[in-house]
Order: structure tokens, then C-alpha cells, then sequence
């Protein structure tokens, strides 16, 4: 992905506001902004996507994976407890099975709503500056041109 889609994610960069300023975040938090971008409510193969084009380390992305395997685990939890409740019970009270999954969604739902308004609000303040490059680069295209 990385080296077929290089071009088209630049090219997403110049001309979307919310694109370049995400890349522009990825680009400038490393690895703690990695992992917060991996536990919001942004997809994982969006995610993946922005940190290839953006020319993330390969060991970044994959500590951020590692980290971020809780998320997706809860997720299956959750969806394998569901299946298992409406055939058989699956060994535990039902009543106890049911408070541990309501607990796993809420954490997971307040996880990732505040990594997701955390990510947001980092983009928020570094669009100034994406804006403020972007019309350097056009100004410079500008007196280029004869």
C-alpha cells in the first residue's frame, strides 16, 4: 500500500482539509499519537492507510497494533458472548456474563470517544499551520510560473 498509493495519498493531503491535517498530526506525534489514533473511532484500515502514506516507521505501526489489540479484542468479547448467550449458556451466570459485557462496551465506547475528541481537537489546532503551509507552497507554485 505504501508504495502503490504514496502518490494518491499526497494527493488527498494537498486537496482535503481534514486528510492533510490528520497526516499532518500522524507525521508530527509518533508513536503516542499512533495509539491514539488506533484506539478512536476512526476505522483500523483508514488508520493503516493514513500511516503508510505518511511515511510512519514500520516499528511504529506495529507497537501501535500490539497496543491497540485490547480494542479489537473487546470487540470479539463481546460479539462471541452474544453468540454464545442465544444457543447456550457458556458456563458462567448469565446475569454475571451480562455485567462484564456491558462493562467491556462502556469501556470500550468512552475509550474510544475520547481518543476520537482528543485526535480531533489535535487537528483543530494544527490546521492553522497546514493552511498556512499549503498557501506558502501555492504562493512559491505562483511565482514560478513566468
Amino acid at each position: 500500500f505504501k508504495s502503490c498509493c504514496r502518490a494518491r495519498g499526497q494527493k488527498m493531503e494537498l486537496s482535503n482539509l481534514q486528510y492533510g491535517t490528520l497526516a499532518r498530526v500522524v507525521r508530527e506525534g509518533g508513536l503516542r499519537i499512533a495509539i491514539i489514533i488506533r484506539y478512536s473511532s476512526i476505522p483500523p484500515h483508514l488508520t493503516t492507510a493514513i500511516f503508510s502514506t505518511c511515511g510512519m516507521p514500520f516499528w511504529i505501526f506495529l507497537v501501535a497494533a500490539v497496543v491497540s489489540l485490547p480494542k479489537q479484542l473487546a470487540i470479539v468479547y463481546v460479539g462471541v458472548a452474544l453468540e454464545s448467550e442465544s444457543y447456550a449458556h457458556s458456563g458462567l451466570d448469565s446475569k454475571k456474563s451480562s455485567h462484564v459485557q456491558k462493562g467491556v462496551i462502556a469501556v470500550t465506547a468512552v475509550v474510544t470517544v475520547l481518543s476520537f475528541f482528543y485526535i480531533r481537537r489535535l487537528m483543530i489546532a494544527a490546521r492553522p499551520a497546514y493552511i498556512y503551509s499549503r498557501r506558502k507552497a501555492r504562493q512559491a507554485k505562483m511565482q514560478e510560473i513566468p
